[in-house]
């Protein structure tokens, strides 16, 4: 790995004509927020070297400490302290289910009625999963895990199948809502705000196409971003 930055670096002092962008980003960020980001980028710097790999959180932060890549993107709790983690946006958590299911047809639920859901969930190390874990678990709380499943796609396939009900990010549903092939249902008590998290190894210098990137995606983010500057270690 240190090879790699020595042979990187002296790329990257001619500027971005080329170099090396690795990414490693969790589920949800990585099917459907950063394509987009990153056909941007690919037009505007076409000689820079690109890679994403898709992980869970967990994954993702072990990747950046072991330097195979260059930033993280995770939905996850950040718990190691060689690495540097800053809120890069804010994203919310819906409650899914079936279009033919009548559950929250007619009132809302609260947090009790949605544990005794048969839910469908991601796998253990999963971002998503820990976040809604932890604040079901602060009530006291747990859901009814009917099936636990490695991805979105899945899931959500999962739930119009009449398998469960999910609690996912809106991100991954959106098209699903809008064409009625799934339906979000209204909780009450549980508003579910996830922070995205751009995670760095700490004291490690970015190069030049890590911190082109990094403009771009901060600058996309903006509104989402309580202060750009705001990182902290954990």
């Amino acid at each position: 790995a240190i090879t790699d930055q020595a042979e990187q670096a002296m790329h990257d002092l001619k500027g971005l004509a080329r170099g090396r962008l690795a990414i490693g980003a969790s589920t949800t960020i990585g099917n459907y927020l950063l394509p987009p980001l990153l056909a941007r980028f690919r037009q505007i710097h076409p000689g820079v070297d690109i890679s994403m790999d898709i992980a869970n959180t967990e994954v993702i932060q072990q990747n950046l400490i072991d330097g195979s890549i260059d930033i993280g993107l995770t939905e996850g709790f950040v718990r190691l302290s060689e690495l540097d983690a800053q809120i890069f946006q804010m994203d919310e958590l819906v409650l899914i289910g079936p279009p033919s299911s009548d559950v929250g047809r007619d009132a809302a639920l609260d947090a009790l009625e949605v544990c005794r859901l048969p839910c469908i969930v991601r796998e253990p190390g999963s971002g998503t999963r820990a976040v809604i874990e932890a604040a079901l678990a602060a009530r006291g709380l747990e859901l009814s895990i009917n099936m636990s499943l490695g991805g979105s796609e899945a899931i959500k396939r999962a739930v119009a199948a009449d398998a469960g009900y999910s609690i996912i990010s809106r991100l991954a549903v959106e098209k699903e809502l809008a064409a009625g092939e799934l339906r979000a249902i209204q909780v009450t008590d549980l508003a579910l705000q996830r922070p995205l998290h751009l995670l760095r190894q700490h004291n490690r210098q970015p190069s030049p196409p890590v911190d082109a990137f990094l403009a771009k995606l901060l600058g996309a983010s903006s509104e989402d971003v309580h202060a750009r500057d705001n990182i902290h270690t954990t």
